[in-house]
């Protein structure tokens, strides 16, 4: 979903976050297991835009973060 996702959004690849790779499937937590490994590196004032879809293709969301 990363990389179909990227390119229409305007978002280069090596700034997309994945744990899929170190820790497997976990399911709606892999949104905030994403978010968790890239706060410490935010700077007050930035922002990131979540994305997460299920396999099924029934379930997706997101949500826009602002490090405060």
């Amino acid at each position: 979903m990363d990389t179909i996702l990227a390119t229409p959004l305007g978002v280069a690849r090596e700034r997309i976050v994945v744990t899929a790779d170190r820790l497997g499937d976990t399911g709606s937590a892999a949104i905030w297991l994403a978010l968790a490994q890239l706060r410490p590196t935010l700077k007050p004032g930035q922002t990131v835009l979540a994305l997460g879809a299920e396999a099924t293709d029934f379930m997706f969301g997101g949500f826009r973060y602002w490090h405060a």
